[in-house]
C-alpha cells in the first residue's frame, strides 16, 4: 500500500511546474497561472485605440463646451473604463483639457473651456475662481 501511494506521489510531483514543486515543499499555494493574452478573434472585435481618441477628441470638437465623462460616455458609446484611458492620453498629448475633480470634472479641446464648464457644474460663475 505505502509503495502505490509513494508512486502516486512521484507521478504527482514529476508532472509539476518548478512553482508549483517550490510552493509544495514549503507548503504554501502554488502561484496563479498568469492570465493569457486575449485570443486574436477577441481583439480583432476591440476598436483601435486611435480610433476612439479620434471619436472622443471629434466629439469634444464638435460640441464646443466642457463635457463630464459620463456625457462623453454616452456620446461616443464607450465605457466608462475604457474611456478613461482614452481621456488620459488625449490629455497627456495635450489635446484636450480636464478641470475639476470627480463629479465636477469636465474635458474639452482648451482649458478655458474645461474650466468655464467645471465652474457651471459647481453652481459657480466663470470668474468668481475655484
Amino acid at each position: 500500500m505505502k509503495k502505490a501511494i509513494a508512486d502516486t506521489i512521484r507521478k504527482q510531483i514529476m508532472a509539476m511546474t518548478d512553482d508549483e514543486l517550490i510552493a509544495f515543499a514549503l507548503d504554501k499555494p502554488a502561484a496563479k497561472p498568469k492570465l493569457r493574452s486575449k485570443p486574436a478573434a477577441t481583439q480583432a472585435a476591440e476598436p483601435d485605440d486611435d480610433e476612439e481618441q479620434q471619436r472622443v477628441w471629434t466629439t469634444l470638437n464638435k460640441e464646443q463646451r466642457g463635457l463630464s465623462s459620463g456625457e462623453l460616455a454616452l456620446m461616443c458609446v464607450i465605457s466608462q473604463p475604457r474611456l478613461r484611458t482614452v481621456l488620459k492620453r488625449l490629455v497627456a498629448a495635450g489635446q484636450a483639457f480636464v478641470h475639476g475633480e470627480r463629479k465636477f470634472a469636465r474635458y474639452a479641446v482648451s482649458a478655458e473651456m474645461a474650466e468655464h464648464a467645471s465652474l457651471l457644474a459647481q453652481g459657480k460663475q466663470p470668474g468668481e475662481g475655484s
